[in-house]
C-alpha cells in the first residue's frame, strides 16, 4: 500500500538510502586495493601463497552475503523494515571497528563476513523500502541513484583508500571511511524512515510463505532468472586480464596497471550516467523493452570485445559492452520491485542471491574454457551466449510492473 508522503520526511530518506549504501559499497574496492597491504601486515611478505590466504576473505564475505540474503528473506515476514535496515547498519559499523583492530587474518575474516552480511541487509531492504513507501513515479529515479552509488563508490574509494594508507596505513581506513558512513548512515535512517510502519503484513504466515509465492509466480521467476543471465556479463575479472596479456604484454607493469585503473575508473562513469538516465526513461518507456536492449546489447559486445584485432577497437567495444549491462540493471531493478509486492523483501532478497549466482556463473564458465581450451573469444561467445538466453523470459513472462510509474 503506498503511503501518503507527508508520513515521511523527504528530505532525509533518500540521503539515509544513499548514505547507507555508500557505506556498504565503499568496502568492496578497499578490500581489492589494500590486499597486498594486508597481506604484508599479516605475514610480513605478499608471496602469492599468503596473497591466496588473504584472497579468500572476499570468499568469505561473498559466503556470508548469500546466507544473510536467504536469512532475510524470511526475517521480513516478522520484522518491520526500519529495525532490519538500522540492524544492516549496525552490523557494518561492529564490522569496521572490528576490522581496524582485527589481530590477525582470523579475525579480519570473520568481521568481514560480518560486513557481508551487513552489507546484503542494507541492500535488500534499501530496495523493499523503495518499494513500499515512495510513490510510483518516484521508483525508477531513487532505484538510479541506490545503484548509481555503488559505481560512484569507486571514484571516492580509489584516490581516498591511497590517501588514508599511506597517512597511517591501511587499518585507518576504517576508521575515517567506513565508520563515518556508518555512524551518517545510522543517523539519517534512525530519523529519515518512519516508525509508525504498520505490522508487515504477512507476520502470521509461516516462514517459508514467501519463498514459495515467489518461486510459484512465474513473472517474478522468469525476472529472476532473466537478471541472474544478465549478471554474467559482469567482465571484471576477465576483461583486465585480456587487455594485459593481448595487447600490454610487452609494456612496463607499472603502465599496464596505471591502463588498467583507467579502465576501471571509466567503467564507473559509464554505470553512473547509464543508471540516471535509464532512472528518468523509466517513467516514459517500458522496463522490459530498456532491460531487454541493455541486455542483448550486452551479450553482443561480450563477445564482440574478446574478438577486437586491436586494443583501441577493444577499448571501444568494452565501453558499449558497459554502457549496454549498466543500462539494463535500473530497468531490471524496478522490473522485479513489484512482482510480488505483500512479499517484496523476499523478491529482493532473491534478487541479491541471483546476481551472486550469475556472477558465480560467469566466473565459473569463463574459468573453465580458459584452463581448457585457453581463447578469451570463446570466453565472450560463451558468456554472450548466456546473457542473451535468458531475455525471451522478459518478454514472454514477465509482467511489466512499470506501466504505473509512467
Amino acid at each position: 500500500m503506498q503511503k501518503d508522503r507527508s508520513e515521511y520526511p523527504r528530505r532525509l530518506f533518500v540521503p539515509a538510502l544513499i548514505v547507507s549504501f555508500l557505506a556498504v559499497t565503499i568496502s568492496v574496492p578497499m578490500l581489492s586495493i589494500l590486499t597486498i597491504d594486508i597481506t604484508q601486515s599479516f605475514f610480513g611478505n605478499a608471496e602469492p601463497i599468503a596473497l591466496g590466504q588473504v584472497a579468500q576473505v572476499s570468499t568469505i564475505n561473498r559466503g556470508a552475503e548469500v546466507l544473510f540474503a536467504i536469512a532475510v528473506g524470511f526475517l521480513t515476514l516478522r520484522f518491520k523494515n526500519k529495525p532490519l535496515l538500522l540492524l544492516g547498519v549496525s552490523i557494518l559499523f561492529v564490522s569496521a571497528v572490528g576490522s581496524y583492530f582485527a589481530p590477525n587474518l582470523l579475525w579480519l575474516q570473520l568481521f568481514y563476513a560480518l560486513e557481508g552480511g551487513g552489507s546484503v541487509i542494507v541492500a535488500i531492504m534499501a530496495f523493499t523500502v523503495i518499494g513500499d513507501l515512495l510513490p510510483s513515479r518516484e521508483k525508477p529515479k531513487v532505484v538510479s541513484y541506490i545503484n548509481a552509488v555503488g559505481f560512484g563508490a569507486i571514484l571516492v574509494a580509489a584516490p581516498a583508500i591511497s590517501i588514508i594508507t599511506n597517512i597511517g596505513g591501511w587499518r585507518l581506513n576504517y576508521l575515517w571511511l567506513v565508520l563515518p558512513l556508518a555512524i551518517a548512515g545510522l543517523a539519517l535512517a534512525y530519523m529519515g524512515l518512519p516508525s509508525k510502519q504498520t505490522v508487515p503484513p504477512n507476520s502470521q504466515q509461516p516462514f517459508y510463505k514467501g519463498y514459495k509465492e515467489v518461486f510459484k509466480n512465474k513473472s517474478a521467476f522468469s525476472c529472476l532468472i532473466a537478471g541472474m543471465c544478465g549478471t554474467v556479463g559482469n567482465l571484471a575479472v576477465f576483461s583486465i586480464a585480456f587487455y594485459r596479456q593481448q595487447f600490454l604484454n610487452n609494456t612496463p607493469i607499472a603502465d599496464q596497471i596505471n591502463f588498467s585503473t583507467g579502465i576501471l575508473m571509466a567503467v564507473a562513469v559509464i554505470f553512473i550516467v547509464a543508471n540516471i538516465v535509464m532512472g528518468r526513461l523509466l517513467n516514459k518507456i517500458s522496463a522490459i523493452t530498456l532491460t531487454i536492449i541493455g541486455g542483448i546489447g550486452n551479450g553482443v559486445f561480450t563477445a564482440v570485445f574478446f574478438l577486437a584485432p586491436n586494443l583501441s577497437a577493444a577499448i571501444i567495444m568494452h565501453m558499449f559492452q558497459i554502457w549496454f549491462f549498466a543500462m539494463a540493471v535500473t530497468p531490471w531493478s524496478v522490473l522485479a520491485l513489484d512482482q510480488v509486492p505483500d512479499f517484496r523483501g523476499t523478491m529482493m532478497s532473491l534478487r541479491s542471491i541471483v546476481l551472486s549466482i550469475g556472477s558465480a556463473i560467469g566466473t565459473a564458465v569463463g574459468g573453465i574454457v580458459l584452463t581448457s581450451i585457453g581463447s578469451y573469444q570463446v570466453v565472450g561467445i560463451s558468456l554472450g551466449v548466456i546473457i542473451i538466453a535468458g531475455f525471451p523470459l522478459l518478454y514472454f513472462f514477465t509482467k511489466d510492473t512499470s506501466k504505473n510509474y509512467r
